[in-house]
This record gives structure tokens, C-alpha cells and sequence, in this order.
């Protein structure tokens, strides 16, 4: 029943014309004239066209005669021309972007190389979400959605979603049969449910459709082959031209959404496994990727996500339902280099920069929750290696319930340090691995279990300036993260429970001068959730989450801003110290009509660090007319006074970590090519908790700004996004003094663009600029009052000046190859081509009257090669 060809599905697509409206009809003016389509739209002239590229490109495909693919690959493009010409008319009519989408699948994607393909199907599936966001009903929308997962190859594991959408068909027809091509639904979702080792499903979806369908001889083929018992009637006995019964989805994380989630009351990003691979400069690093989404604030070279003006330490990274105790590699004092997530693993992703569910506690700015892979529905794998880096990933089933993986990495900067000539620079290069494996097991349908562990190692010196000492930074850390969890849906899609176990560990140490500090954290946790839709339509969501951390912390930190060996410093007790985070939430879900949804939810927490119970209230509404979706949201977040963070002494940085922050979002989205999204919020901090650091308290701080995106990913060659931000951050002292804030990074603008030089061959850039950060000058200093130590810096005003702006180029060029029945990608990534040497900081001398810039990471352009089989 497995098929990876693309002709059955051009065939089968072929059966649908007779669904087709009534003016759909052959034009054969529009089919006989050569060259560009109709000046004026006509959806008829456009059916019209790609009926004759559909034949052509399957008489190509069955017996190509000389000539018959430069005639196809003609009618292919005039095709597409046509329906984009449509859309551009009527970019609110769903048939248009489904006629597109059909022409790319049907007639441009046999004529496509490897990277014209790639693109090609990201456009096709683009048309059909903007077209279901249009009209959620939308059959044959829908019906090519679902093949065009299931015509995916094996290593993209995409028979899961073929299944969501091809059970949501099923649930939408009922019991009809009144049209022929009701079968398909049938047919299709025995084939995936076999596919994915569902036998039983698989039996009983061929019995019921032979039963509905006598005259589909596939079907009837089909049943017996699975030995399927008699069917019954289904369930829902919908009487033909009766009104389909409503179709509710449970779906958890939209699965690498093409668009934002349109269907989602709360603003949020689903993030694409392809973004992850291509975007250029990303390093194939999921937080890479979000530092270029709205929402991200652009404040340094390395991970961490600094969300509208936030500490990093306020957007959590989830993991299969468990807090990352940390999620980068290569930790110094501003953070970490590199990110422990690899992009192989990455089933869903959710980023959420405010306003965000009662699901999450103990955040203040966003979240970030990533569910690794499931299991495998079929075998596949991929080696790399590059001028930094060698990894292999490999996917496999076992047996018809279950399923393993694995993926691991090397890295190592040496040869990149010698062709830059920086070697000097380290005296131990930057070193690191990160080995994930998981497993998949369904017992029975509609449950699934999970087990998840990571390791992660990484050691690293640098010559660099801080604190007034110049020397050899060196860390080293060691992560490990583990989860078991479980996940039941009821047969009807009504209702559903997932429970998690998780376990995460982070050792890290810094040595730099009188510096020596080690730091160990563990975090355990264990969490419920459930969904349930009642047959009135009203969603509830609630859980019950449990978690316990711990430290220790150990060595000498100094008591100055001098760092120099020989300068104060106090040791460390290397006490171990607990806390603990229980947590509940209840959140309603109604449509009030067919255009406006409402959520109200709420939480309870006793917040590790805290001793009272904290309540949160939360509420979001969306309404959609047509392409649009006006969002708004507001609540209370709480997140308790732990954290994990070191900050060296600094008279001139204001101290303290918010503990609660109040949220209003307001946006517009827009589905379609462009797609647009635009969102003005508001977020305000107080209840500040002692910090280290020995700057002046914070009492309170707020962040409000703008954050818009406009993304094409329809475009024949060129397709990308940019977005931008504008933020106005500021914290108010104890002494009531206001301030800018350590983040309030003005103007943050990215451009991410992929343009297709031929059908093998991709350029792709990526240029970043931001508003230099607030920082504090040096204006003097004076005599320490203790005797012996160094002189203490006189600072000036706090963060009353800032740094230069922040610029950045990056680029890659890509070369896909077919290497056998094997993909080869090749590729040259480029990093940090405009060659300015962005400043992160200033380092004074001992006297504090000579000032020296302090580079970023990327200070010098970076050329990585590398080379990638896919099997």
C-alpha cells in the first residue's frame, strides 16, 4: 500500500473534476492560445489550463515523445500564471488558491529539480492552508493536503498529518456517498493508517468505505486484501445533501504550519522544520531561527531568546512536557554561543512572544514548547559533515506499533579559527556533542507512548576582556534531559489526555581570573493535561503540573568589579538549595458564531522561591472575516524568584528579577501571499526579587512596542520574510529614577530571503540590524574604601548612552543532487559577509581611563562547507 510516486496522486486528483463547479468547463479559446493567460481572470479559462497541463504532464510521465515535456513544462507555468492572476483578483475565493495549489502539485512538480521541488511544495501547501483558512469545508482543499503529506518522502514524516487531515474528511462526509469521489477519503486513510502500522484502523476504514462505496473497485480490493471484516453503517449517518456534522480539532502544536495558526484565539508562531534547515546564518539551530520572528529582540550573537525586552530567563524552553534546565551550549557571561537542540529531532515547535495560555506557568515574557519526534513510519537516516561540525541521524520502525531514533553531532571550530586566523584567540578550541535518542510505542490506537534522552557536552577558552582583566575565559557544561510520556485521544476527536515525567540536569563552570564558579541544577517535573469538547462546542483545557529544582553552587566570585587574579573574592559555601513549583489551570474555549472565538482561563501556582499562592486570570478573542484575523489578549503571569543566571559585579546595571508582568496584545493577520501579521502590546513588571550584580534595585519596568511580519512563500523563484520590531523598554528605580532598560533595543528589522538559481542551485541571505543596547558609561573612579583593593569605577548616568548599531549579513549557497534513489544537499554557508565587527560592550583598563570594544562572537566572516546524504 506504500507509494512515495507522485503519478497515482495526479491520477487520482484527476477523478475530482467532476466535483468541479459548474463553470469549470473546458474553454478551448484559453487552451489553443499560446503565451501569458487571459488579461482578465476567468476561473473557467484557468480550469481550463490546467486541465490541459494535467494531461500533458501524465502523458509525459506515462510515454514521453520528443517534444511532450518542453510542451508540458509550457502549459505547467501558464497554469500557474493563471491562478496567481486569479488570486490576484480574488484573493478572498478559496477555489483559486486551491486551482493553484493543484497546477503547482499536479503540473509544475514533475518538471522540478531538487530545489525548485522543495519550493514547490512549500507553495502547495501554502495555497492550501490560506484556502482552508477561507473556507474551513473546502473538500478537495483538503483532500490535497492530506496527499500531498502522504506523497512526502519517508525522512519528512508527514503519514501523521496525512492522517489528521484525511480523519477530519472522513468525520466531515459522515455517512455520504452520494458523491463518487467520497471514497478517496476512504481508500487513502486505510493506506496511511497501513502505512503507520495501524492494521486494525486500516481494516475497518476499508470495510466501512466498501460498505458506502460498492462500486469502488479499490476499495473493494483493498477490504479484502486486509481481510476487513462486513462493515457496518458508520456512525454518523448524515443523509445525503444534509449539512456535515461539525468537525472539532484536538490537535495539539500545529505541526510546522505554513502559516501562523489562523485557528488560534492567542497569537503564536508555529515553526517550520524547513526554516530551521535553510534559513541562512541560522546554523540549522532552532533558537537561530527565532531570533527572526516577531517578537524576538535582536541583543547579541549568541541563542538566548530576549523576548520583547525580557530577560532570556523568562521564556522557558519545554521539552515533550518538561522545563530545559538549559538549552545552549558554549555558556558565558552573556549567555550561550549554541543552541542543544538539533533540527532532525524537532516534531512541533510553539513560540509564543505574550498574551500566551494558562498551560504555562512560571514565565513572564514567552514560551517555547517543542515536542521531539514520534515514531518512525518508515526507515530513513542522514549523515552530514562540515568545516565544524559531523552528525548522522537514523529513523526506524520496529515492528507495526513501534519505532526508534536516534541523531548525534560532533563539533569542533579549529579549522574555522586557522582560516580565520584566530587561533591565537583560543587556547582550547571550542569544543561539543549532542547526542538525542527517542522512542514510539502505540499499544492500541489512540494512545501513544514516548521516551526522550539527551546529552549534550561542551567546553571552550577565549582570550577575551571583562571586568577589567584581559586573560582566558574558560567554561565547560554537560546537559541531560529525559522524558516518558503518554498520549490518549478518544476515537471521536472529543476528547483527549496527555502525562508527562521529565528529568534535566545542567552543570556548568566559568574560570576567568579570581572568577572560579560551578553550578549544577536539576529540575524534575510531571504534568497532566486534558482537552475536552463538549457536543455543544464548548472547549475545556486543564492540567495539573509538579516540579522541584535544585543547586549547587561552588568556587569564589569576586566582591569588585575587578576581576584580576589577586582582586577580592569571596567562596562560595557550595550549599545545596531546593525549591519547589506546583501549578493548576482551567481555560474555557467557545465560537460565538462562525467568525468569533473566545477563551477564558485561569491559573493557580506556588512558584518556586515563593511561599503564597499566586492567581493568574487570562482571557484572548479572535474574529476572522475572510483572510483576516483581528486577535486580541490579556492576563496576569507569574514566574517565582529562582534563577540561574550570574551577573559580575556593576555598579552601572539596575538589579532585581520581575516576578509578576501584565499582558494586552492587539494584532491583525492576514492569510494569503503576502501573508501579514501585525501586533502592538503592552507588558508591564513589578514585584521585583534582590538580585546580584550590586546595581541599583528595580521596583518596576515595562516593555510596549510593535512587532509586524510580511512573508512570501508563493513566489515562482523568491520567497522569504521580513519582520520588524519596535519596542520602548524602561524600568523605574527604587529611588524612583527612570531608566532605559537593559534590553530596550529601539528598532530590530530582519530580511530572510531564499531565491532559486536554477533547479538545483539556491541563494539564500539573511541581514539582521538592530538599535545599539542602553548601556551604562564610565565616567571616573575612585579609591576602593577598603585598603588593598582595586580602584571601583565611578559610573555615570544608567544606561544613558548606547552602544552602535548592530548589523549583519549572512548568506548560502545550496546545491541539491540526486545521488541514486538518495538526495545529496551541498552547501556553502556564509557568516557575517558585511565583516562589521558588532560591539556587544566596553572593557576598561584598571585605572578605568582607557575604553576597548568588545567584539561579538562573529567578528570576522566565517565560511563553513559542508555536505549532506539523505537516505
Amino acid at each position: 500500500m506504500k507509494s512515495s510516486r507522485p503519478l497515482p496522486f495526479l491520477i487520482i486528483i484527476a477523478m475530482l473534476a467532476g466535483a468541479a463547479p459548474a463553470n469549470a468547463q473546458q474553454n478551448p479559446a484559453a487552451v489553443a492560445r499560446p503565451g501569458a493567460p487571459p488579461q482578465t481572470p476567468d476561473p473557467a479559462a484557468a480550469r481550463a489550463v490546467l486541465e490541459s497541463c494535467i494531461a500533458a504532464a501524465e502523458a509525459a510521465a506515462a510515454a514521453p515523445p520528443t517534444g511532450s515535456a518542453a510542451d508540458a513544462r509550457a502549459l505547467a507555468e501558464r497554469a500557474e500564471q493563471a491562478f496567481r492572476a486569479l488570486i490576484g483578483a480574488q484573493p478572498n475565493n478559496p477555489d483559486a488558491h486551491v486551482g493553484l495549489a493543484e497546477a503547482l502539485s499536479r503540473c509544475v512538480l514533475p518538471h522540478a529539480g531538487m530545489t525548485g521541488a522543495m519550493r514547490v511544495i512549500e507553495q502547495s501547501l501554502a495555497s492550501l492552508q490560506t484556502a482552508l483558512a477561507l473556507e474551513p469545508r473546502h473538500w478537495q482543499g483538503r483532500f490535497l493536503l492530506a496527499m500531498n503529506y502522504f506523497h512526502m518522502p519517508a525522512f519528512l514524516n508527514r503519514t501523521p498529518d496525512a492522517i489528521r487531515e484525511l480523519e477530519t474528511l472522513r468525520a466531515q462526509q459522515g455517512a455520504r456517498n452520494d458523491q463518487p469521489h467520497y471514497g478517496l477519503t476512504w481508500r487513502y486513510l486505510g493506506d496511511a493508517y497501513e502505512r503507520a502500522g495501524r492494521r486494525g484502523d486500516a481494516q475497518a476504514a476499508f470495510a466501512a468505505g466498501a460498505k458506502l462505496f460498492p462500486e469502488d473497485a479499490a476499495l473493494q480490493e483493498r477490504a479484502r486484501a486486509a481481510g476487513a471484516p462486513a462493515a457496518g453503517t458508520p456512525e454518523v449517518p448524515t443523509a445525503s445533501g444534509e449539512e456535515p456534522p461539525a468537525v472539532y480539532a484536538l490537535a495539539p502544536l500545529r505541526v510546522e504550519g505554513t502559516q501562523h495558526q489562523l485557528e488560534e484565539a492567542r497569537s503564536s508562531t508555529a515553526l517550520r522544520r524547513v526554516d530551521v534547515y535553510t534559513m541562512p546564518g541560522g546554523t540549522a539551530e532552532m533558537l537561530q531561527t527565532l531570533q527572526a520572528l516577531p517578537g524576538a529582540t535582536r541583543a547579541g550573537d549568541g541563542v538566548d531568546l530576549y523576548v520583547r525586552g525580557g530577560d532570556p530567563e523568562e521564556t522557558p524552553v519545554f521539552v515533550n512536557g518538561g522545563r530545559l534546565a538549559f538549552p545552549g551550549r558554549w555558556e558565558g557571561l552573556n549567555g550561550s554561543s549554541m543552541g542543544v537542540l538539533e533540527a532532525s529531532v524537532l516534531s512541533r515547535a510553539y513560540f509564543s512572544a505574550g498574551g500566551f495560555s494558562a498551560k504555562y506557568g512560571n514565565a513572564l515574557s514567552g514560551v517555547v514548547d517543542v515536542e521531539t519526534q514520534g515514531r518512525p513510519q518508515e526507515a530513513y537516516g542522514r549523515v552530514g559533515i562540515n568545516t565544524v561540525s559531523a552528525g548522522a541521524s537514523l529513523f526506524r520502525p520496529v515492528g507495526a506499533r513501534a519505532g526508534l531514533w536516534t541523531t548525534a553531532m560532533l563539533t569542533d571550530v579549529t579549522l574555522v579559527a586557522r582560516m580565520q586566523g584566530q587561533s591565537d584567540k583560543y587556547p582550547d578550541m571550542p569544543r561539543s556533542y549532542q547526542a538525542v535518542a527517542g522512542g514510539s510505542f502505540n499499544p492500541v490506537p489512540g494512545i501513544e507512548l514516548k521516551a526522550l534522552a539527551l546529552a549534550a557536552g561542551d567546553e571552550s577558552s577565549r582570550i577575551i576582556d571583562t571586568g577589567a582583566y584581559h586573560g582566558t575565559f574558560a567554561s565547560d557544561g554537560a546537559t541531560q534531559h529525559g522524558a516518558l510520556s503518554a498520549r490518549w485521544l478518544r476515537g471521536d476527536g472529543r476528547a483527549g489526555a496527555t502525562a508527562s515525567v521529565t528529568g534535566s540536569r545542567r552543570a556548568g563552570g566559568f574560570q576567568f581570573g579570581v572568577l572560579q564558579r560551578d553550578r549544577t541544577d536539576h529540575a524534575w517535573g510531571a504534568r497532566i493535561d486534558g482537552d475536552l469538547v463538549t457536543r455543544g462546542g464548548l472547549r475545556f483545557r486543564g492540567g495539573l503540573e509538579l516540579a522541584r529544582v535544585t543547586a549547587a553552587t561552588e568556587g569564589t566570585v569576586p566582591l569588585t568589579p575587578n576581576v584580576a587574579p589577586g582582586s577580592p573574592a569571596a567562596e562560595l559555601p557550595g550549599d545545596r538549595e531546593s525549591a519547589d513549583h506546583a501549578g493548576v489551570y482551567l481555560e474555557a474555549e467557545r465560537a460565538l458564531g462562525r467568525s468569533l472565538v473566545a477563551v477564558v482561563g485561569a491559573r493557580a501556582d506556588r512558584l518556586p522561591g515563593e511561599d503564597e499562592v499566586t492567581l493568574d486570570p487570562r482571557a484572548a478573542l479572535a474574529y476572522t472575516s475572510g483572510a483576516w484575523t483581528l486577535r486580541g489578549g490579556a492576563g496576569m503571569f507569574h514566574q517565582g524568584s529562582w534563577r540561574r543566571r550570574y551577573q559580575l559585579p556593576d555598579a552601572g546595571t539596575p538589579t532585581g528579577a520581575p516576578t509578576r508582568a501584565r499582558h494586552l496584545v492587539l494584532g491583525a493577520e492576514r492569510a494569503g501571499e503576502p501573508a501579514l501579521r501585525v501586533e502592538a502590546y503592552t507588558k508591564q513588571y513589578d514585584r521585583y526579587a534582590p538580585g546580584e550584580g550590586g546595581g541599583p534595585a528595580l521596583a518596576s519596568g515595562s516593555a510596549r512596542g510593535l512587532d509586524a511580519m510580511v512573508r512570501w512563500q508563493q513566489q515562482a523563484r523568491l520567497n522569504g520574510w521580513v519582520t520588524y520590531s519596535l519596542i520602548d523598554a524602561e524600568g523605574e528605580l527604587v529611588s524612583g529614577e527612570q531608566v532605559r532598560a537593559r534590553y530596550d533595543v529601539t528598532h530590530s528589522l530582519t530580511l530572510v530571503g531564499r531565491f532559486a538559481l536554477s533547479e538545483s542551485w539556491e541563494l539564500g541571505a539573511t541581514g539582521r540590524y538592530a538599535t545599539g543596547k542602553p548601556y551604562t558609561p564610565i565616567i571616573g573612579a575612585i579609591a576602593s574604601p577598603q585598603e588593598g583593593w582595586p580602584l571601583e569605577p565611578v559610573p555615570g548616568a544608567i544606561h544613558g548612552e548606547r552602544l552602535p548599531y548592530y548589523g549583519r549579513l549572512d548568506a548560502r549557497l545550496t546545491r541539491f543532487q540526486k545521488i541514486g534513489d538518495h538526495t545529496g544537499v551541498f552547501y556553502l554557508e556564509m557568516l557575517d559577509l558585511n565583516g562589521r565587527r558588532n560591539i556587544m560592550g566596553y572593557q576598561y583598563d584598571a585605572t578605568y581611563t582607557e575604553r576597548r570594544p568588545v567584539d561579538s562572537f562573529f567578528a570576522h566572516r566565517t565560511f563553513v562547507l559542508g555536505a549532506e546524504l539523505r537516505f
